[in-house]
């Protein structure tokens, strides 16, 4: 390939269009009818929020009951989502990881490989070995119940199946720049990765810092363009997926590369290594990696079509018979999750720089 080809695949934000953009269409329609807007939630983003900072009173308040704890696990979670709905005017599809990684276990087996594990005291490893039953909890016992719908692919993460939506929803179709859904869409995560999908009136909940952000929030907080998020990981990699980038292109030639878009950088070593051979497998591979959502037709990884379900919110409040559920199972009742009305008419945007959750002392 050369390189003026290669260059132009870093820098593509198209998406095909051809196969989704009758279901794009329907979605948009689904919401419209519900008069509701979509936030998207990453929800492991949301649930190792919990886990690493709420993990001694967790402990104490469940004693030995691992599905007490459980259950208190996922009504913050469930509360937190329900406190960001509020905050944004939007409401919930949530969106879950599968067990298993199509990148990892075909594409790249070092993948999140050698990640550094934070210090854990005992009772951040007991909550911890919980969280695939929080999981379980949460996709078959608490979405069912509060009427929440919910994603899970396998093989594919959570930010592909965010992907798939906001791009099929809000990724413009022609020169005048119209898209199936009109109004702001959210993703809420700490995932950096998302990044590259916030542009327009897409906007990014950071987990992290409860700070709702839209694009040029995150371009001058990173210095890079969420459009230029797949070229930059690609050839300086990404530390915290475990993806080596080209040899000898660190952030400085990151930086060149994406000012000047070729591969024409100062540092001889990075500019050889960019040239070569090796250098555009490593690129190609990454593209694989960090583009999103995930699509190697040739591997037949292509995300395949989602639909929206008008019916499916929440409703105002927590059932009774969930509410009852949980407090004989000894969740006190002021720790239980309720929503607010998320069916609200409709909002002319939202405010970038809105505050959808005050950050916690011991939030890590």
């Amino acid at each position: 390939m050369a390189a003026e080809e290669m260059i132009g695949e870093l820098f593509s934000t198209a998406f095909r269009f051809d196969d989704v953009e009758a279901v794009a269409n329907e979605n948009a329609e689904s919401m419209n009818a519900a008069f509701v807007r979509p936030a998207f939630f990453d929800v492991s983003s949301v649930m190792y929020r919990f886990l690493y900072a709420k993990a001694d009173e967790y402990c104490r308040l469940a004693g030995d009951s691992d599905t007490l704890l459980v259950c208190y696990v996922c009504c913050d979670i469930i509360s937190d989502i329900s406190d960001a709905c509020s905050t944004l005017g939007c409401a919930p599809i949530l969106c879950f990881d599968s067990v298993h990684s199509f990148r990892k276990e075909i594409i790249f087996p070092e993948y999140k490989s050698g990640r550094r594990s934070s210090l854990k005291t005992e009772q951040t490893e007991r909550v911890l070995s919980l969280r695939g039953s929080v999981v379980t909890m949460l996709r078959t016992y608490f979405c069912p119940a509060m009427n929440l719908q919910y994603f899970c692919l396998w093989g594919y993460e959570s930010d592909d199946i965010i992907a798939w939506f906001v791009r099929s929803l809000k990724e413009p179709r022609d020169v005048l720049g119209t898209c199936p859904f009109k109004e702001s869409v959210v993703i809420v995560s700490s995932d950096h990765d998302l990044h590259q999908l916030i542009f327009d009136d897409v906007y990014l909940g950071d987990v992290s810092t409860g700070i709702l952000c839209s694009s040029a929030m995150i371009e001058k907080h990173t210095g890079i363009h969420p459009r230029d998020v797949v070229a930059a990981k690609c050839v300086g990699g990404c530390a915290s997926d475990a993806i080596p980038g080209v040899p000898g292109c660190g952030e400085k030639t990151v930086m060149q590369f994406l000012s000047s878009r070729n591969f024409d950088v100062k540092l001889k070593k990075a500019r050889e290594n960019l040239n070569s051979f090796d250098g555009e497998r490593i690129l190609q591979r990454n593209l694989k990696l960090i583009r999103l959502p995930l699509c190697v037709p040739e591997l037949d990884l292509v995300v395949p079509h989602m639909r929206i379900n008008k019916r499916v919110w929440p409703n105002k409040g927590i059932p009774d018979v969930l509410a009852k559920h949980l407090v004989d199972i000894g969740v006190r009742e002021e720790r239980l999750p309720y929503f607010g009305d998320v069916r609200k008419p409709k909002s002319q945007g939202v405010i970038p720089t809105c505050e959808w959750r005050k950050k916690e002392s011991n939030d890590q």
